[in-house]
């Protein structure tokens, strides 16, 4: 009886530490949470009004000369820049950067 006990423990010991185990693989690294903290800040402060402005004005600047149309393309930019902006520096658009850098970081549910 005492043997049954012992191995009634082991084997509970030992499914534990698999379960520590699956937890452990589970688990994002470090490196993503300062990922996303870092991709959030750099997209907050691309979303700011002043910083919208002057990527209105590069992509202008830059981008519409190269356009059969530039001036149609220049009241595009200005027209929609800031929606397109509004859609792209968003949260989930961080944890996707973050898994293309890393790809054990977890994506938003909807991209999976």
């Amino acid at each position: 009886r005492h043997q049954s006990n012992r191995n009634v423990f082991k084997m509970k010991t030992f499914i534990a530490f698999l379960g520590l185990i699956a937890i452990a693989a589970a688990q994002e690294p470090e490196a993503c949470g300062v990922c996303r903290q870092g991709v959030g800040a750099l997209f907050a402060e691309l979303n700011k009004e002043e910083n919208l402005e002057y990527q209105q004005q590069l992509l202008i600047e830059e981008g519409c000369p190269g356009w059969t149309d530039p001036e149609g393309c220049a009241v595009g930019v200005t027209t929609w820049w800031n929606r397109m902006a509004s859609v792209v520096y968003t949260d989930k658009a961080v944890a996707i950067v973050c898994n293309a850098l890393e790809p054990s970081c977890e994506l938003p549910s909807f991209v999976q």
